[in-house]
């Protein structure tokens, strides 16, 4: 069997979520055996495999391109699975406007005010940005096109649904949920090599916006004997520096950058809690790192994760990432709650359960075509 991966053009050097359970099924999935799967981040590229049986195109988001993977997939008569990765953008698009506009503090109520103009000045461009014409119209030929949906959860295909206007039954006939899932190979992890401070409290996420890291500060700035540690890539230069200008002014806030990946393990285990308070998640894999070293979690609320899928109010606190009441509730809580997270949870969340249900799509797609 031999299945194209297509990709984002830039996925070596924008390294996402993305790519990371692309690279992640891709191994697993030949463990399984007799399976050659080749990465295409170009129609050329796509176009040198024609032997393929079966088209594999991670991400929705990347709308532009998924839907040129598409139309190479329908000119070499290959059957399509689609990896959605797709959450409600409309949170994290009204927040990446209010800090452009440098509005300070974005709060709930004022996104539909913001959205609304924005849904009125970009409804007549048929092109591929968030809330045209076109995007709606090209984000529906490429659902509409997959022959095998994979979503990461049940909540992920009732936002297609919802945001689309596509008929949920009829999606569900043709889909196969797949876990997000975690991987930290406990044989390779080494200590961090730096500094941390004892019972802190971490967010390990890239340095931008929609990951809120912010609205942590501000949150415990009136706690300032908690120390709080970021891990992640310092995207944003403006966002960062007011994000730093607010750490300076609280004080006892580490900012650690990248890290190896091998030493997350360690800094995630000497952790008080881990919080990922963003405005778009599905579901947030450093939520499930966490939790696979037995820390204490808090995410955001069901309208920016799926909450039910991954039982997120089961093992850890759910905030409002708008509201610094409900994140300084939600960390308090958690640090003061003896959690005993069983090994069995995780199971559900593997790449070897991923790779599972995704070969079980594929055996649906070669079964469609004889």
């Amino acid at each position: 069997m031999k299945i194209i991966f297509a990709i984002r053009n830039d996925y070596q050097s924008h390294f996402g979520g993305d790519v990371v359970q692309m690279l992640k099924t891709k191994e697993y999935l030949e463990k399984i055996g007799n399976i050659e799967i080749v990465i295409c981040n170009s129609v050329e590229s796509i176009m040198e495999n024609r032997d393929a049986e079966i088209m594999h195109i991670f991400n929705i988001q990347t709308l532009k391109e998924s839907c040129m993977y598409m139309k190479a997939a329908k000119e070499l008569n290959l059957k399509v699975a689609l990896s959605t990765i797709y959450w409600d953008l409309s949170y994290s698009t009204y927040v990446q406007k209010t800090e452009k506009m440098k509005l300070e503090i974005p709060t709930k109520l004022g996104k539909n005010l913001i959205f609304s103009a924005l849904k009125y000045l970009r409804k007549s461009k048929n092109d591929y940005s968030y809330l045209s014409k076109g995007y709606f119209e090209n984000s529906i030929y490429l659902i509409n096109n997959a022959d095998i949906l994979l979503p990461n959860s049940e909540e992920e295909l009732e936002q297609i649904s919802k945001n689309f206007n596509l008929r949920l039954d009829r999606l569900e006939d043709k889909t196969i949920v797949v876990p997000n899932a975690v991987d930290i190979d406990e044989t390779s992890n080494s200590p961090y090599t730096g500094e941390l401070p004892k019972n802190y409290v971490l967010e390990v996420a890239r340095i931008e916006v929609i990951k809120n890291q912010i609205n942590v500060v501000r949150a415990l700035e009136d706690n300032p004997e908690i120390p709080i540690v970021f891990v992640g890539a310092e995207i944003e230069s403006s966002y960062l520096t007011n994000l730093k200008k607010r750490a300076l002014k609280r004080g006892n806030v580490y900012f650690l950058g990248r890290v190896p990946h091998e030493q997350l393990a360690d800094i995630y285990r000497k952790a008080a809690v881990h919080i990922l308070p963003s405005f778009r998640e599905s579901p947030g894999l450093s939520s499930l790192e966490a939790l696979q070293q037995k820390t204490n979690i808090v995410v955001s609320s069901k309208e920016y994760c799926p909450i039910d899928y991954y039982k997120f109010n089961e093992v850890g606190s759910i905030c409002n990432p708008f509201d610094r009441r409900s994140i300084k509730e939600s960390i308090i809580a958690e640090m003061n709650t003896k959690r005993d997270l069983n090994d069995d949870f995780l199971i559900n969340y593997s790449y070897e359960k991923a790779a599972e249900n995704t070969f079980l799509g594929y055996k649906k797609l070669l079964e469609m075509t004889n």
